[in-house]
C-alpha cells in the first residue's frame, strides 16, 4: 500500500539495545554519527539526508556496538518484510470491515 510519507520513531536509551516493536524484536536507532537526519537533534538538520547510503566505517560502527546484526539484504530482510505487510494488511481488512 503506498504512502505519502513515513515517520520514523525511537526511543532514546543510554545505549544500542532491542525493542519489541508490534512483537517483533527491533533495534532502536544506533548513534552511527548522523544525528543532523533527525529533526529533534541539538545539531543542524541536514536538508537532503541519503539515507541509502552505508560508509565502511558505519557497518565497522553497527558491526562493533550493535547488539544485533544490520540486516539490509537477503532472505531474513524479505521474510521480515512479508511479515510487516502481512500484519498490515490485516490492520487495513479490519478498518475496512469496521467502517
Amino acid at each position: 500500500m503506498p504512502a505519502d510519507e513515513i515517520t520514523y520513531d525511537d526511543v532514546e536509551l543510554a545505549q544500542h539495545d532491542v525493542l519489541l516493536a508490534e512483537g517483533m524484536p527491533a533495534q532502536r536507532c544506533l548513534d552511527a554519527g548522523d544525528r543532523s537526519t533527525f529533526a529533534n537533534t541539538d545539531t543542524p538538520i541536514r536538508l537532503f539526508p541519503d539515507f541509502a547510503t552505508h560508509s565502511v566505517d558505519n557497518a565497522q560502527r553497527w558491526k562493533a556496538l550493535g547488539c544485533a546484526s544490520l540486516v539490509v539484504y537477503g532472505p531474513e530482510l524479505e521474510a521480515v518484510r512479508r511479515r510487516v505487510n502481512d500484519m498490515a494488511s490485516g490492520v487495513a481488512d479490519a478498518l475496512t470491515e469496521a467502517a
